[in-house]
């Protein structure tokens, strides 16, 4: 039972609910904004992207509470010369990598926030495709297990 809570609580961030695992930090449709990132300099992230498209790949089972996935977005650029982003994953996540136009790109993850940093400079209205594989114990929920 506790991983089909975490499963859903990580599927339902395309929905745009805050509290699941892996939310952007600044999403600038949905007026999304993280209290929590003081950790990392994310000021020169906010507002310079537009969530286009989610893709969520999970590997999870109803006998543990670890778990592996994905999750792969679109966006659009919506300034110039935009060399970083921030997006929120939960510290209890490990990131396995993140990558971007086949490269593997630098980041870094304090607290809940997972600053990205671009191999180049990119400006509106450029769509970047991302993904960042990570693995991990999901949340116990403390709903009971099995």
């Amino acid at each position: 039972m506790a991983i089909l809570i975490n499963a859903l609580q990580i599927i339902l961030f395309s929905s745009f609910i805050h509290h699941g695992n892996f939310v952007p930090v600044h999403y600038h449709s949905a007026g999304i904004s993280n209290q929590n990132a003081t950790t990392i300099d994310s000021e020169n992230s906010e507002d310079n992207y537009d969530v286009k498209y989610y893709q969520i790949d999970l590997d999870a089972s109803d006998t543990s509470i670890f778990i592996k996935g994905s999750a792969s977005i679109l966006m659009e650029i919506t300034k110039s010369q935009v060399n970083e982003i921030a997006l929120e994953l939960a510290k209890s996540y490990i990131i396995d990598s993140i990558i971007a136009e086949n490269l593997s790109l630098q980041y870094q993850h304090n607290s809940d926030t997972i600053l990205i940093e671009f191999t180049a400079l990119h400006n509106a209205p450029e769509n970047i495709y991302l993904t960042v594989y990570y693995h991990g114990k999901g949340y116990d929920s403390g709903t009971g297990t099995g």
